[in-house]
């Protein structure tokens, strides 16, 4: 749509200014991506990560850009680098469980999954105090497995989300 053209223009032209400002790149890559050109978002991502290689939003877009594409492992090793730089980030957690889950990695899926969806629990802990026990813990942590076991089941890692969505009510 036009747009779209305008806003694709505007981001072109503010890197044709300042050509190592990295976060015109990411704002192109990110309307690239929307627009469904993955070919040319993969392209800005590069060097989005040439300018800045820990910028996690970078690492992440372009991880899910290498996903869409098939190509696991290298997507893996993105979100990978992205959960070192937070570690406490659920979002990349997920994304690198679901990277795993993809390769076949079903173990290391799992591990990560558990660690990403336990975040909320921590969050939940201070918020009700002694009231989530250890009865309440006990209880997350069994949903928790049934939800595991439901999504190598289905054998739909999409389901994660879902998953993390009813854990953060």
């Amino acid at each position: 749509d036009r747009s779209s053209a305008a806003s694709d223009v505007y981001k072109r032209q503010a890197i044709a200014i300042k050509p190592d400002y990295t976060l015109a790149h990411y704002n192109l890559g990110v309307l690239l991506s929307q627009l469904g050109r993955l070919t040319e978002a993969e392209v800005v991502f590069k060097q989005v990560l040439y300018f800045n290689p820990n910028y996690a939003e970078g690492l992440t877009n372009y991880g899910l850009i290498l996903q869409k594409g098939r190509n696991f492992a290298l997507a893996s090793a993105h979100f990978e680098k992205v959960v070192r730089i937070n570690p406490t980030n659920d979002e990349a957690l997920l994304n690198l469980s679901k990277a795993y889950f993809d390769e076949g990695r079903l173990s290391k899926s799992i591990e990560i999954a558990k660690k990403g969806l336990s975040l909320p629990l921590q969050e939940l802990m201070p918020r009700y105090g002694e009231s989530f026990g250890e009865k309440e813990q006990d209880i997350y942590w069994k949903r928790l497995d049934y939800e595991l076991k439901v999504i190598i089941k289905m054998g739909f890692p999409g389901y994660f989300l879902i998953v993390q969505d009813f854990i953060k009510l």
